[in-house]
């Protein structure tokens, strides 16, 4: 009886309860505070170029998008500065490492894998 009840539960959870999927934009290690705010801001102002369409509003978000763009660029070196030096003298390995992901190439046809 008490499986049935709990099977009946379940399905309706299943069926009627709106689940929503929450992406985290600002999941970044260098994401600080005034990042996301100036994130949000730029989003509203896309939204609002979006509904109105009008080139002011078009020129204040390319503006928004730019400035938040650079903001990152700068806090993302600046935090892989901090981070590498550090990791230079504790972790060799670990730097070391860092430093062949970025010299990786991706281009180019990848090489075949023997089937033995």
């Amino acid at each position: 009886m008490w499986c049935d009840f709990k099977a009946i539960i379940h399905t309706s959870v299943d069926k009627f309860v709106p689940t929503k999927r929450i992406l985290s934009r600002h999941s970044h290690p260098w994401m600080n505070t005034s990042l996301r705010k100036q994130s949000n801001r730029k989003q509203r102002a896309y939204t609002t170029a979006k509904r109105s369409d009008l080139p002011k509003d078009w020129r204040r978000y390319k503006r928004l998008k730019a400035e938040l763009q650079k903001e990152s660029r700068q806090a993302h070196t600046a935090h892989m500065r901090e981070k590498v030096s550090e990791d230079l003298h504790t972790q060799p390995k670990r730097f070391w490492s860092y430093v062949r992901s970025w010299k990786q190439d991706s281009s180019g046809i990848a090489a075949l894998k023997n089937s033995d």
